[in-house]
């Protein structure tokens, strides 16, 4: 009980009061004196971490990791096309056709990196009975494609629709 007397009082920068199981009660200086040298480097060190973690939570929320640009488009990519991805990669998508219900859409798909075509055809919007949602922009809504469907942008913080 004495050691964790001493290190709730010493070690721990921001206590001024001494713990017991019955009362607190402020220590007196020669109780406190072999502490004030410890107190002082807990207590720059734990300014340093603090300082530390602050910068890393800054520049870790700087980087927009939503807006990754697509460097290089392959030769056979339609110029219409448009890239959806991220860092680990994505594909080009042209769409065709967008039939006036606004419910389904014509859309080829093509591979990002050596341009094949992977998937071209009518694509049917299939939203969870909760979610009304209609293909306005899919440049804008698609989120990315999982080798089966077309995957879409939540607009409503509702489980996401998808084309397929």
């Amino acid at each position: 009980m004495v050691f964790m007397q001493w290190w709730l009082t010493c070690m721990l920068p921001a206590l001024d009061f001494q713990f017991s199981f019955i009362s607190l009660t402020k220590p007196t200086d020669q109780e406190c004196h072999h502490c004030i040298n410890t107190r002082n480097v807990s207590f720059n060190r734990m300014k340093t971490l603090i300082i530390i973690a602050s910068l890393l939570t800054l520049f870790s929320c700087s980087v927009d990791h939503e807006k990754v640009k697509h460097q290089e488009r392959p030769k056979n990519i339609p110029e219409q096309a448009f890239w959806v991805g991220g860092t680990d990669g994505g594909n080009w998508f042209v769409v065709e056709d967008v039939h006036n219900h606004k419910n389904n859409a014509i859309i080829k798909i093509y591979n990002d990196t050596d341009g094949s075509l992977i998937d071209s055809k009518r694509f049917m919007l299939v939203c969870p009975i909760d979610n009304k949602q209609l293909i306005d922009n899919l440049q804008e809504q698609i989120n990315g494609f999982d080798g089966e469907k077309i995957l879409l942008k939540s607009s409503n913080n509702k489980k996401a629709c998808w084309l397929q």
